[in-house]
């Protein structure tokens, strides 16, 4: 899939979120969180910091809909999602 598909795709998932008058069931909450989770960011350019501020965006708003949700979310993913973090800082660090 082409990066600027993938940041289209990425964009329409941020809005959807972000509307808080759109409901989510648990598991599409996880599976979300997951998935985003699961995205590598290989190389460095312009076009891939763009589209990873985007996908930490999204990455967020998914976050902020389970805080403030009854899903409690197990261990293993929350551990995997932690980690994933500080691999995502460091790229923006970088």
């Amino acid at each position: 899939m082409k990066v600027q598909a993938r940041s289209k795709y990425l964009y329409a998932l941020e809005l959807l979120f972000k509307n808080l008058q759109n409901e989510f069931s648990f598991q599409v909450l996880a599976n979300s969180l997951e998935a985003l989770t699961n995205t590598l960011f290989n190389y460095y350019s312009k076009e891939n910091v763009i589209r990873l501020e985007l996908h930490l965006r999204t990455w967020v708003i998914v976050l902020e809909r389970i805080c403030f949700s009854l899903i409690v979310l197990n261990k293993e993913l929350r551990d995997y999602v932690y980690n994933s973090l500080a691999i995502f800082a460091e790229i923006v660090i970088k």
